[in-house]
């Protein structure tokens, strides 16, 4: 019985003794950080996170090196998210973050909730133009948004326009150059979203919150058959029956409904 003891302490001191060399020899000793940045002031924050990840994971073991300290540092910069987490041992990490671009500029008094298209708060600030290009951001009025930087926006209308905005963007190839503003009007009570296109269409949503997908596909089908010659002056209007499209004269304007 003894020496079947000493047997086995001896090998749990030799794996002891093993694993504190291998931990020594796999610690983190460089972490390379590879930013996927849209905008000049992205440069800045880039190199700002990459000081505060070296300071999170270096000289720790890279065997157990989770992505959780990554994450951490990221949301720190809300612009950003961690798309990629990697281990090349024996003593590299390897971490992608992608800088989300600004699509929505919110109005809330003096100032703008600033989104991503996925409907995160990347900034607010006094002024709704976009930090890549200086063009303008599409302006949301007539909403309440909630929601600290960082987080999903929060208040009535929000999810269903941005379901609706992203489904569009599917087959527009984004909404920026085709949507100019989007008018809130008592959504809260179940009222009408309006799209303000920059031909000068104005797509009306009743009760969006209903048959979203069904209705941005018929609006989206609607906008794109108008013919080049057609009054730019138009109105699309969604019903919460079932979303068919059709045309009816109103005057120089023409109009289109969706029921």
């Amino acid at each position: 019985m003894k020496k079947i003891l000493v047997i086995v302490l001896t090998a749990l001191i030799f794996l002891s003794a093993a694993f504190i060399g291998v931990a020594n020899v796999y610690r983190v000793d460089g972490v390379q950080l590879n930013a996927k940045m849209f905008s000049e002031a992205a440069k800045a924050e880039a190199a700002a996170m990459q000081v505060e990840l070296r300071a999170a994971y270096v000289g720790e073991s890279s065997l157990f090196a989770k992505d959780a300290a990554a994450k951490a540092v990221i949301e720190k910069y809300p612009y950003f998210r961690l798309t990629k987490f990697e281990k090349r041992y024996p003593d590299l990490l390897v971490i992608e973050a992608t800088e989300d671009m600004e699509v929505f500029a919110v109005q809330s008094g003096e100032e703008y909730y600033i989104l991503s298209e996925a409907g995160t708060v990347l900034d607010v600030r006094a002024d709704s133009n976009n930090r890549v290009d200086g063009e303008a951001n599409i302006v949301i009025t007539g909403a309440f948004p909630s929601g600290n930087i960082g987080n999903t926006v929060g208040g009535a209308g929000f999810a269903e326009t941005l379901r609706i905005c992203a489904l569009m963007s599917e087959r527009l190839n984004g909404v920026r150059s085709n949507i100019e503003r989007i008018e809130f009007d008592g959504v809260e009570r179940g009222g009408r979203i309006f799209l303000c296109m920059r031909e000068g269409v104005k797509i009306c949503l009743v009760h969006a919150h209903l048959l979203t997908e069904e209705k941005a596909a018929a609006l989206t089908e609607a906008y794109l058959s108008m013919e080049v010659e057609q009054p730019i002056s138009q109105t699309l209007i969604s019903r919460p029956q079932s979303p068919e499209a059709m045309r009816l004269p109103s005057g120089e304007k023409r109009t289109i409904v969706i029921r």
